[in-house]
């Protein structure tokens, strides 16, 4: 009988609940998975599939505010430094927002961009994956198996309970990843036995000889 820990994925990379979605998401693309567990002090205490950051993105706004205003007062404002920029290197969102102070009141135009320059460039608003972590949106609800369950037992069990991946530990260590796609390429490799019952049960039920 093939066991999961003959087709199991052991490479694999792990999150940290202090990352943020973005960076999970960037990960995720990275390594061209769609979930990993998530690991702290060298325990799994969760799990993030790209899917929950999907559905996360769909029902939330594209940005949110920090909650403080960094923008300060017009003599705050004033004061700060001139942003640097060397060439070669990519330009701070302010760089160019700052010289339009020079131009006076008289130009109301001028001032309109810089304020609007200024609210972008100080990060007053981030995107909705930026601010939020990890953490806020991992199942800690572990689905794990043991490296010698069958894969039959294990498939049946990822399609009992709708998921595409399960944990295989031993303890509480983590020795890797039975996904989905694991299953069907062993499938497809003919490395799973494949039981066909037609009239045998139905017939045993009545008594009758299959």
């Amino acid at each position: 009988m093939l066991k999961v820990s003959d087709i199991m994925t052991r490479e694999v990379f792990t999150l940290h609940p202090d990352m943020t979605l973005e960076e999970a998401s960037g990960l995720f693309a990275e390594k061209h998975v769609s979930g990993a567990p998530v690991v702290s002090n060298a325990q799994v205490v969760g799990v993030l599939s790209q899917s929950d950051i999907l559905e996360f993105v769909t029902r939330s706004p594209s940005t949110e505010p920090l909650g403080v205003d960094v923008r300060g007062s017009e003599e705050e404002t004033a004061q700060r430094p001139l942003p640097t920029w060397r060439e070669a290197e990519d330009t701070p969102p302010n760089f160019f927002a700052q010289p339009w102070t020079e131009l006076g009141e008289e130009s109301g135009a001028a001032q309109l961009l810089e304020t609007e320059a200024l609210e972008t460039a100080s990060g007053y608003e981030v995107p909705v994956l930026a601010a939020h972590t990890v953490d806020e949106l991992m199942s800690r609800k572990l689905h794990a198996v043991q490296p010698t369950t069958d894969v039959d037992k294990a498939a049946d069990e990822m399609r009992r309970t709708g998921i595409h991946r399960v944990l295989v530990m031993e303890g509480k260590e983590l020795l890797g990843i039975l996904s989905s796609l694991d299953v069907a390429k062993a499938v497809a490799d003919h490395r799973v036995a494949t039981r066909v019952y037609v009239f045998g049960r139905r017939a045993e039920h009545r008594g009758e000889e299959p």
